[in-house]
């Protein structure tokens, strides 16, 4: 694990430092505000955690229990805060044991700096993990093979030159532990750096320690293939989606509330347009214009006077919420006809009533 998780507090401050540092650079590790990242934890998640940002003494800063998920021993968390240039730790309290904290080497919360995002895991590895890193990309390199050979009157042929495609990375300070870890990641069986894969099992050159630092700079060269690339996608997260709509059974118009409701399981931000298209019978009926009544839920008044097969026709990218994505195209159905009998021999529950 790039971010790794102890659960102490000060040793996860003090990583592989030499014995000469007086002065400690955190800033190696780079998150950025509002983006999901995954995290393989060295324990299983079976109880109830609450997940906060936390200050160098463990004093904290936001909780982000609502943006973390948990899935065996990973961990997907997301901070909407940036903290700029002030160093923080990632902060797990076990609910039912308070005296159980994990707590994540140091790191920057913010999107103020550039940097080199990695993904990477093994074959066996459930989740794809992630991390930030503060590096830039400088050049592309190329290398290239060509077998030659030399015919009887002494010509020398080159055939097809064979290119290989390079990405070159500067590492301005880099630390022991992260040097490590990256090292490790790079290992992995899938690795992609800036969302293109990495081909080959490239090593970090390493340097001299800068005086009573505990950096030195670095550089990467890795084979990357232009071709395969990786978009990031919610792994244990959830994103935004729909998990109510009401009408959304088979009604008649005495049964049928006054009413047009969408629930979704996370607040909405804002809206491309408030009009939604009903349809009766498959042909165009009325433009709806739902009002947010509270940050997960939009509603109509409403009073259905026909019956008919409905269907609300909500097109993709309508709901928006910055963390958690937009809602895809969306086809909600219900029904309104007579009832089959008449209330005083049955009920709902049982047949379609008048």
């Amino acid at each position: 694990m790039i971010i790794q998780f102890r659960n102490s507090l000060y040793n996860n401050k003090a990583l592989d430092l030499n014995a000469n540092a007086e002065i400690g650079y955190l800033n190696q590790i780079i998150l950025r505000p509002n983006v999901f990242y995954c995290q393989k934890l060295p324990f299983l998640t079976d109880d109830e955690y609450s997940v906060f940002v936390a200050d160098l003494c463990g004093n904290n800063l936001q909780e982000i229990t609502e943006h973390c998920y948990f899935s065996f021993d990973y961990i997907e968390f997301a901070s909407v805060y940036d903290f700029e240039s002030d160093a923080v730790i990632i902060k797990i309290v076990n609910n039912i044991n308070p005296n159980d904290i994990w707590y994540s080497n140091p790191l920057l919360i913010t999107a103020n700096f550039l940097t080199t995002e990695i993904d990477y895991k093994d074959i066996s590895d459930s989740y794809m993990q992630s991390a930030g890193i503060k590096a830039y990309f400088t050049r592309a390199v190329q290398e290239s093979e060509v077998k030659t050979y030399v015919q009887e009157s002494g010509t020398k042929v080159s055939g097809k030159a064979t290119f290989t495609e390079m990405r070159k990375y500067i590492f301005e300070k880099l630390d022991n532990f992260v040097y490590r870890r990256l090292n490790l990641a790079l290992a992995r069986s899938i690795v992609y750096l800036d969302t293109l894969r990495v081909t080959d099992k490239p090593l970090m050159k390493d340097g001299d320690i800068e005086g009573s630092q505990n950096t030195f700079q670095s550089e990467l060269t890795a084979s990357v293939n232009y071709n395969d690339t990786y978009t990031r996608a919610f792994q244990i997260a959830e994103p935004l989606e729909l998990v109510s709509y009401y009408p959304s059974t088979i009604y008649t118009l005495d049964s049928v509330e006054n009413r047009i409701t969408l629930t979704f399981n996370h607040s909405v931000d804002s809206v491309s347009s408030s009009i939604i298209k009903l349809y009766k019978d498959d042909v165009f009926y009325i433009n709806l214009d739902l009002i947010q009544i509270n940050s997960t839920t939009f509603e109509q008044d409403y009073t259905f006077i026909e019956n008919g097969s409905y269907k609300i026709e909500i097109e993709s990218g309508k709901f928006i919420n910055t963390l958690y994505g937009q809602t895809e195209q969306m086809s909600l159905e219900f029904f309104i006809f007579d009832g089959e009998f008449e209330r005083t021999e049955f009920d709902n529950t049982e047949f379609l009533v008048n």
